[in-house]
């Protein structure tokens, strides 16, 4: 029972952010990314554990250019973390979940 991440599109991730929901993590990622399709079933296993508190969530770079552009997205994977609208953690490459865990413990809201 594998937990479906939410696909974003620059449009969706605007608007999330313009309303300043919940805790956001977004994974910049591409199709042809080998460590893209590794991360996916960590971060699918952080969006079971935090379905509650934050919302994760995939952007294909190759169909949104907008988003990786006004972040600074260089590589894929790349790895953001929005609270309250703004950008709070930023990294690339594949993180272990403990890593990931720890990112995102560490800038939630209390």
């Amino acid at each position: 029972m594998k937990p479906v991440l939410s696909s974003m599109n620059d449009e969706a991730l605007k608007a999330y952010l313009a309303e300043k929901k919940a805790p956001l993590l977004v994974s910049f990622w591409a199709p042809w990314s080998s460590s893209s399709q590794i991360l996916e079933q960590t971060l699918g296993e952080l969006a079971h554990d935090y379905q509650k508190r934050v919302q994760i969530s995939m952007l294909n770079i190759d169909e949104n250019a907008h988003s990786p552009a006004e972040y600074g997205i260089r590589s894929v994977p790349h790895l953001v973390l929005f609270d309250q609208g703004e950008a709070v953690a930023s990294f690339s490459g594949a993180q272990p979940k403990n890593k990931l865990v720890e990112i995102i413990e560490s800038h939630l809201s209390s």
